[in-house]
């Protein structure tokens, strides 16, 4: 098991990077699926537009924080993050267009 340094730095780059999509996955679904509860919410028992409005400051709140503590680390590390959280974008949708297509 004698691995070259280069060999281990590869390596942990891939983690990282695997990681830091994995957060941006978390942010995504957090937002999105906080978009999601909030329409939710506003549709079926016409709350105020102060919740709407809370929500939507803490959900931004939380999404710049996560994306700015990723950016700290890096550039290329807050692109791997986007892609994260584009990828829970995508697969909230297809979860509430299967859910709106099963109400009609």
């Amino acid at each position: 098991m004698n691995r070259s340094f280069r060999e281990m730095v590869s390596e942990m780059g891939v983690v990282v990077y695997l990681s830091v999509f994995l957060a941006g996955i978390m942010l995504g679904f957090m937002y999105f699926g906080g978009l999601w509860w909030t329409v939710e919410a506003v549709s079926c028992r016409q709350q105020s537009a102060w919740s709407l409005a809370l929500s939507f400051v803490l959900r931004i709140t939380l999404l710049m924080v996560g994306l700015y503590a990723v950016l700290l680390v890096g550039s290329w590390h807050l692109v791997a993050c986007l892609v994260g959280l584009f990828t829970a974008r995508k697969l909230l949708l297809r979860y509430v267009s299967r859910e709106v297509a099963e109400r009609v």
